[in-house]
């Protein structure tokens, strides 16, 4: 891999300084030369990061948040955040993969991150709907609305394109797409609530009139249909952190069985 260094723009001079306080009006950065672009490293303020406004991800755990604010603080940022610069404001850069890590530093009060500025919007797209994909919670209609933005945007993609470039199949594409068509009103109270069912969200995407769920759901399916998370465990960093505010609300019974499926969970292994 060659290495290629060059002198920093009075932009990023700005904004991007080393993290060595006796070094302020210094800079520092490396530039790697890969077979995409030249991808450059910048410790960067906080302030000057804003959220991807492509994301497809409209929901953040604040548990998990919190959690990993924890393993940033023992172990620190262990993987750069990917930044691109905003159309909308020239002045300020775009979360394009990272937004958990920069959400729990302004949780720890630190000033500056560690980012990869990225060149390519296209490839900025991609990359921030990989990231989510592989983290394997993003919701149907989340994974739909961010396909249906790119293939918009790129004319000269199509579903077998995309499905090649992210590794998935053509179908998961094109129902994702249909499920992006449902009011904008109902997609929100669906990935709030958590329904995440395909086979309901095929049905709703079939339907004349698909918003008359809301009401059926509060009314009488409500337990029957929604899918209650109880526990989430996550390892970041080499840290287990745990989401378990759905165990006290567990009966005793329930909470007994839980923990032997824990046990066998671990001793499959």
């Amino acid at each position: 891999m060659k290495v290629k260094y060059r002198e920093i723009s009075e932009q990023m001079r700005k904004i991007a300084v080393p993290n060595s306080p006796d070094s302020e009006n210094k800079k520092q950065r490396s530039s790697v030369n890969t077979s995409i672009d030249v991808i450059e490293h910048y410790n960067v303020d906080v302030d000057k990061l804003i959220p991807y406004t492509k994301q497809a991800r409209r929901h953040f755990d604040e548990e998990e948040i919190e959690g990993l604010a924890q393993s940033i603080k023992e172990h620190g940022i262990r993987q750069p955040l990917s930044i691109i610069q905003s159309k909308i404001d020239p002045a300020l850069y775009e979360v394009v993969s990272g937004e958990r890590r920069l959400r729990a530093s302004k949780l720890l009060g630190i000033k500056k991150v560690p980012c990869i500025i990225l060149a390519d919007h296209f490839v900025a797209e991609e990359i921030a709907l990989i990231e989510n994909i592989q983290r394997q919670n993003l919701h149907p209609i989340e994974m739909g609305d961010a396909f249906s933005k790119i293939l918009n945007d790129r004319k000269d993609l199509n579903q077998q394109d995309l499905a090649k470039k992210l590794g998935i199949s053509n179908k998961i594409i094109s129902e994702c797409v249909r499920f992006s068509h449902l009011p904008d009103d109902l997609k929100v109270y669906l990935i709030e609530k958590n329904v995440t069912g395909r086979d309901l969200l095929r049905k709703l995407s079939k339907m004349e009139n698909p918003k008359d769920f809301i009401s059926q759901f509060e009314e009488s399916t409500l337990t029957e249909i929604k899918k209650t998370s109880v526990l989430r465990i996550s390892l970041i960093d080499g840290t287990f952190s745990a989401q378990s505010s759905g165990v006290r609300d567990l009966s005793d019974e329930q909470k007994v069985k839980l923990k032997h499926l824990l046990l066998s969970l671990c001793e499959k292994i």
